[in-house]
């Protein structure tokens, strides 16, 4: 299982990060939201939370629901602004998207599957 979080500003823009290239990754170079797997023990929010710090640094925000698909959990949060993410190893790329635009990007399945059960996309 897994968990992420997606970032919403008050222009109603979305933070995407972009993974990084890995020859058996079949998913390198797709936008996606912070998140990752589940450890032993863990709680699909407390993998969101713990994911999103190691992926984007800290930051404030404030989960307000979620959407759960078979394998994948994704919180919808807000932030009081955008801000500049501290990326990690994983990702090489950073973009505050316009919600609106999300179904034109390459956004990993976990993510576009979420948002399309949310109806946040078609």
């Amino acid at each position: 299982m897994g968990a992420g979080i997606m970032l919403i500003s008050p222009k109603n823009r979305t933070l995407i990060i972009k993974r990084s290239k890995y020859k058996s990754d079949p998913y390198s170079e797709m936008w996606n939201f912070a998140g990752g797997t589940s450890e032993d023990n863990e709680s699909d929010y407390e993998t969101a939370v713990r994911e999103t710090k190691e992926e984007i640094g800290d930051c404030d925000y404030q989960i307000y629901n979620h959407v759960k698909t078979k394998y994948y959990t994704l919180f919808f949060a807000t932030v009081s602004k955008e801000f500049i993410p501290t990326l990690d190893h994983e990702h090489t790329d950073y973009l505050w998207i316009d919600v609106k635009h999300l179904s034109k990007i390459n956004l990993h399945p976990k993510d576009f599957y979420s948002l399309r059960k949310a109806k946040i996309i078609c």
